[in-house]
């Protein structure tokens, strides 16, 4: 999603969007969606995606 986010949030070179992808990269496995996406794939469920950040994760 992160780099969908990336992608869309302005025109660029490929080089560009992968590197800021890369940076993002880190962030991604304390988020909530991160969460439960673990929750639902354990559980055999569609996950319930969040619409923004949460305390864990950086805006």
């Amino acid at each position: 999603m992160e780099t969908k986010r990336t992608l869309a949030s302005r025109p660029a070179e490929l080089d560009a969007v992968l590197a800021d992808d890369v940076r993002a990269q880190p962030q991604l496995p304390v988020g909530a969606d991160f969460a439960e996406g673990s929750r639902a794939f354990l559980a055999g469920r569609a996950p319930r995606w969040f619409t923004g950040p949460t305390t864990t994760e950086r805006a």
